[in-house]
């Protein structure tokens, strides 16, 4: 239930932390 939610979701949990571990990088 609320895939769309889920998968809006972890886009962002995902951008989020791909610039976190990729800007110090």
């Amino acid at each position: 239930p609320g895939s769309l939610a889920w998968r809006a979701r972890n886009v962002l949990l995902g951008s989020v932390l791909g610039a976190v571990f990729g800007f110090p990088l």
